[in-house]
């Protein structure tokens, strides 16, 4: 699965949004909480880069993606269309705080 926004959709002289909502796409959603990296593991999933806390990302898009065993399908479906739809219900200002900060120090980090 690959979510279709990468920093070339920031406005111009502004940047961050798009690995800021990477980040806060780890923090949980409205229906399923942060059950999503509980139960993957314990049902098989392997190969996930959204459980080292990172998607894959570009200038064009991010890319989160994880190998699941069949008998899991239906449930991933599910907490992922739920983590991309309804992330917007469970950031709270602690979350989106927290996250900002993290951005801000890898921005600083790379800048130097």
């Amino acid at each position: 699965m690959v979510q279709y926004f990468g920093s070339k959709h920031e406005p111009k002289g502004k940047s961050g949004f798009a690995h800021l909502f990477q980040h806060l796409m780890f923090t949980g959603s409205e229906n399923a909480g942060d059950f999503f990296f509980k139960r993957m593991p314990q049902v098989g999933a392997t190969n996930m880069n959204s459980m080292i806390w990172y998607g894959t990302f570009s200038y064009d898009y991010t890319n989160y993606y994880e190998t699941v065993p069949t008998g899991a399908l239906e449930m991933t479906l599910y907490l992922e269309s739920d983590r991309m739809g309804h992330l917007l219900g469970a950031i709270t200002q602690a979350k989106l705080d927290n996250q900002r900060g993290v951005v801000q120090n890898v921005k600083r980090q790379r800048d130097n």
